[in-house]
């Protein structure tokens, strides 16, 4: 028979596993809603989304307005005017809810 010790840290991993499988699935459907919200936010802005994609570029965590724990994750993506030079723009979401969308200053033509 098992020791309470081991037993006890035996489901201390299996907490740890899951929670980290909880963290990762979030932070996937965080980056869908992210890449959605970008292209959509190009479209509005008049300018072409490139490459289909986002790229996060910073995660930490932080107090959402509610005052909970929640991980603020920051995406970047890149938009053309023309199509013949590429610029940057930037996605910010706490927990689930977006809180800033910017695109770097470009030439309009």
């Amino acid at each position: 028979m098992q020791t309470v010790e081991v037993m006890i840290s035996e489901l201390l991993l299996i907490a740890l596993i899951v929670g980290a499988f909880a963290v990762w699935l979030h932070m996937s459907a965080v980056r869908e809603r992210a890449l959605a919200a970008s292209r959509d936010y190009c479209e509005q802005m008049g300018v072409q989304f490139l490459d289909g994609s986002v790229v996060r570029t910073g995660i930490r965590i932080t107090r959402a307005r509610s005052g909970t724990v929640a991980l603020a994750q920051r995406f970047q993506f890149e938009f053309t005017v023309t199509g013949e030079r590429r610029y940057r723009g930037e996605a910010v979401f706490v927990g689930n809810r977006q809180v800033s969308m910017r695109l770097e200053p470009h030439v309009l033509h």
